[in-house]
């Protein structure tokens, strides 16, 4: 039901309180030129004359409630006492019927805007609670990206950790015997940066799902720096896929492949290339949704 709908329904509902009210009682004549509910016009001289309407007039709800609204108390005394001259005591039970259903009519109206003021609060307020639950969702999934980068680029690899990926080659591809010492570890260095990233696969997948959340509740810019975190996963990949065939004739290529791997190395005068674009990605992802999680955010 739209605004227009209750208006009416509103409106229909005075207009039928007024031919109520003001219908023939013991005898005496209706005092408005009212259309009830059959389409019938009846018109009372004096009625109408104390409303200030013509006798012929085609009398609206809101016509009749102009006049009514402001002096409320001295409308019903005088609508009443031109109703029924001769009938003092009649006139006033009139003007009490008549301030009562005003009365009733206005309870009503406020009820209704009470009931329809509270379906718009409650509407807002069950969005507001979805846009949160959609900043944790986005804003943790940024998060888990974030450190489990840092995890696939740690520069420390134990022992048993190439011990785990040499033996991975060696079933997969069991001709790596045959290799030399230089590649073989090149190549199980390769296949740890796999592994790592392979292990940290769940919270990539919930970095996937959430970008059409994110574009959906905060727009394409949350959405395509989401997008920024997962592309740097595949720079780590397809650097490390280079780094197992990289025999170093080309020292340019080397550094920067060694850069996308390893955190803290720094490629054309920028230091660690990979970890400053995602600090940058989850930064502006922080300045939008942040302040929809926490009241006492300031953006820095």
């Amino acid at each position: 039901m739209n605004l227009n709908d209750v208006r009416g329904r509103q409106t229909a509902m005075l207009h039928a309180v007024f031919v109520q009210l003001l219908r023939e009682d013991r005898g005496q004549p209706r005092i408005l030129g009212l259309v009830d509910g059959a389409g019938q016009r009846e018109n009372d001289r004096d009625g109408v004359a104390a409303l200030g309407l013509g006798i012929d007039e085609e009398v609206s709800p809101t016509q009749i409630l102009s006049p009514v609204v402001k002096p409320l108390n001295n409308l019903g005394v005088v609508a009443a006492q031109s109703v029924f001259k001769h009938d003092g005591v009649r006139a006033n039970e009139v003007a009490r019927q008549g301030i009562g259903g005003f009365l009733a009519v206005a309870g009503v109206i406020w009820a209704t805007k009470q009931g329809r003021d509270a379906v718009a609060d409650w509407r807002t307020q069950k969005q507001d609670e979805r846009a949160i639950g959609a900043a944790e969702r986005v804003l943790t999934a940024a998060y888990k990206a974030r450190t489990s980068l840092d995890g696939i680029r740690a520069n420390f690899m134990t022992s048993a950790e190439l011990t785990r990926a040499m033996d991975k080659l060696k079933t997969d591809y069991p001709d790596v015997v045959g290799f030399s010492d230089a590649r073989q570890r090149r190549l199980a260095h390769s296949q740890a940066i796999f592994n790592r990233i392979n292990a940290y696969k769940a919270d990539w997948d919930e970095l996937f799902a959430v970008m059409p959340i994110a574009n959906a509740y905060f727009g394409a810019e949350i959405e395509a720096q989401l997008e920024q975190l997962a592309r740097q996963r595949q720079i780590v990949s397809v650097s490390a896929d280079s780094y197992g065939e990289d025999d170093g004739s080309d020292p340019e290529f080397t550094k920067q492949i060694r850069a996308d791997i390893w955190r803290g190395l720094t490629y054309e005068g920028v230091k660690d290339p990979v970890a400053t674009r995602v600090t940058e990605a989850v930064i502006c992802i922080e300045q939008r949704l942040l302040p929809v999680l926490r009241s006492d955010y300031v953006p820095t």
